[in-house]
């Protein structure tokens, strides 16, 4: 008569808890308290370069190439007249520098084109800069 009148927590033993449930909460007290006596000690300072140090803009081994409303053609600021241009790109490519190509949309395409494609007869990579990128054309004199 006695087990009957014993409680359910009484008619077998104890088992282990179920620690399942509080996998997350023992983890977020562990990393408070590593973070906390980390942070107590001496601190490392971080020494980050200056912001003017970054670059953005055309590859540095690159030479931009401008090509003006009229045709005529610039690399580095240098004005290129037709019949040096080949020699001009032969010099890129034995230097293996690529050509960036800026213009503004207002250039016609036929004066882009022969760029790139005696670009190509040279073997110098060639890749083209719009004026949404860049309003002005980079400037490589100034740095």
């Amino acid at each position: 008569m006695a087990s009957r009148f014993m409680t359910k927590f009484e008619a077998r033993p104890l088992s282990t808890p179920n620690l399942a449930p509080m996998i997350g909460v023992l983890l977020a007290l562990f990393g408070g308290v590593a973070g906390l006596s980390g942070a107590a000690g001496a601190t490392t300072p971080l020494e980050l370069p200056p912001i003017a140090s970054i670059y953005c803009g055309p590859p540095r081994h690159a030479t931009v190439a401008v090509v003006l409303a009229d045709g005529s053609l610039t690399l580095d600021g240098r004005l290129i007249r037709p019949d040096q241009l080949d020699a001009a790109l032969a010099g890129l490519a034995a230097a293996d520098r690529d050509l960036s190509v800026w213009a503004r949309s207002d250039v016609d395409y036929g004066f882009i084109a022969p760029l790139v494609a005696a670009a190509g007869r040279a073997g110098v990579g060639v890749e083209l800069i719009d004026e949404r990128s860049y309003a002005e054309a980079p400037n490589r004199t100034v740095r």
